[in-house]
This record gives structure tokens, C-alpha cells and sequence, in this order.
């Protein structure tokens, strides 16, 4: 009955953010076009998908994609509501049969070219020039990995389901489901630092020396991944470090009670 219970609990999960996944346009994350951007642009010229043209004079690149993404390309782009307080989202069903086969400056400039660190790329393989297919499958490929990391930290290591379940919410709330069933970094930024805290609680706590060691093998594997996705991670990284610090070391008593 348990197990079933947890089952439960996840495809509840999976429903809810789901609903979040159908109920937010495509861009709607903030700087939703770069990080679209950046991922049809992550392996470089794509047919139809990306095109990096190179800046004159420049170590610049310019990123060519889609015109249907585009927020410069009022009002044909998805992104027609962006910065436009009168206008709903619903504006993105003007668009005409050259806004998904016509590539135009995405108004995005990077340095060398396209930044394909891991959530990039990863999530670049599932992008193809259907740009609204690909967006749901890139939303519930993120949704999943939530669920996924959550539910394995929950039924596997019963030991610290509270910190775990702590480490979660306080990632969540409108905001954060509301990332995680997006298209953007943050999304599994939010997945991996309640990891990070609990590899990190496994690593202090455990008896076994394998077992240290693995979790602690996975912390620095975070630690490497999340900075990379987001350069702000570390500051939250280094939160989950002091906090597991302050929870897993046995102090005295009457420190605690201080």
C-alpha cells in the first residue's frame, strides 16, 4: 500500500507540472528567446533550425533562428506579448507558413559561438523545426527528470526523506514549478541542488565507506553541472554546502539549543 501511495504521489507530480507545461506560451520564461536561442543553436548550423553568421571585424556571432521564436518579429514571432502590456498571449496565432521556415537575427550576439554547455545540449537534440512539439517535448523531458531525481531520493534514501522533502519545497512554489515545466537552465538547477544537499548529507552521514565516497563523487559531479548550466549557481551551491555542514555535524547540545 505504501508504494502505491508513492506511485501516486508521483504521476500527481508528473499531472501537475504538466498542467504548467500547457498553460505557459513558448518563451514565456524570462529571457525565454536566448535560451531557445541557445539551444537550436547548440550544435551549430541546423537546416532550417540555426544559422550562425559571423560578426564583421567581430569575435562575435550572431544567432539566425526561427522566425516563429523571434521577439524582434512583431507580430509574427511567438513572443509578440513580450514587453507589450495590452497584448495576451494569444497573439501568437498570427503567424503566417513563412515564420517557421524563415530564419532571421534572433537579436542574440554571443562571443566565438554558440554556448553548448550540458542543459544546452542535451536539450538541442530534442529540438527540431517544429518548434511547438519540440518545446512540449523539451518541457516534460525537464518535468521528468524532476520527478525522477525526486522520487529516487524519496524511496531510496528513506534516511533523509526530510531533508529532502525540505530541500524541494523550498524550490518550489509557483515560481519554481513554474520553471521546472519550462523551457529554461533554472529548470534543472532546481532539480540538482536539493541532490547536491542530499549527496552531501549521504557523504557526512553514512557508515559505509563506498557509499561516502559515491555520494561524494556525485556532489562535485553537481557542483561541476549546475555552474556550468548557471554562473549564479555557486551562491546557492555554497547555501546547500553550509546548510548541510550546519545540519550534519554533531554539535553539542547546547549549541543546538543556542
Amino acid at each position: 500500500m505504501s508504494r502505491l501511495r508513492w506511485i501516486l504521489v508521483g504521476v500527481l507530480a508528473f499531472l501537475s507540472f504538466s498542467a504548467w507545461a500547457f498553460a505557459s506560451p513558448i518563451g514565456a520564461p524570462p529571457d525565454g528567446d536566448f535560451h531557445m536561442a541557445s539551444i537550436w543553436c547548440a550544435q551549430g548550423d541546423r537546416l532550417g533550425m540555426c544559422e550562425v553568421e559571423k560578426i564583421k571585424d567581430s569575435s562575435q556571432v550572431e544567432l539566425l533562428t526561427p522566425r516563429t521564436f523571434s521577439r524582434y518579429q512583431n507580430p509574427y514571432g511567438h513572443f509578440c506579448y513580450v514587453g507589450n502590456s495590452r497584448a495576451s498571449a494569444g497573439c501568437t496565432n498570427v503567424v503566417d507558413e513563412t515564420s517557421v521556415t524563415e530564419l532571421v537575427a534572433s537579436g542574440r550576439v554571443v562571443f566565438g559561438g554558440p554556448r553548448a554547455n550540458a542543459f544546452y545540449d542535451l536539450t538541442s537534440r530534442l529540438a527540431s523545426r517544429d518548434v511547438e512539439s519540440s518545446a512540449f517535448r523539451i518541457r516534460f523531458t525537464n518535468i521528468l527528470f524532476f520527478v525522477g531525481a525526486a522520487s529516487i531520493l524519496l524511496l531510496v534514501f528513506k534516511r533523509f526523506r526530510t531533508v529532502t522533502a525540505l530541500a524541494f519545497l523550498v524550490g518550489l512554489g509557483p515560481w519554481g514549478t513554474f520553471l521546472i515545466s519550462s523551457i529554461h537552465p533554472s529548470s534543472w538547477t532546481i532539480t540538482l541542488l536539493p541532490l547536491f544537499l542530499v549527496a552531501l548529507m549521504i557523504a557526512m552521514k553514512e557508515k559505509a565507506t563506498t557509499t561516502r565516497v559515491f555520494a561524494a563523487l556525485v556532489a562535485l559531479l553537481i557542483w561541476y553541472i549546475t555552474q556550468d548550466i548557471r554562473s549564479d549557481s555557486s551562491y546557492f551551491l555554497i547555501i546547500a554546502l553550509v546548510t548541510a555542514v550546519a545540519w550534519g555535524v554533531n554539535f553539542r547540545r547546547e549549541i543546538i539549543v543556542r
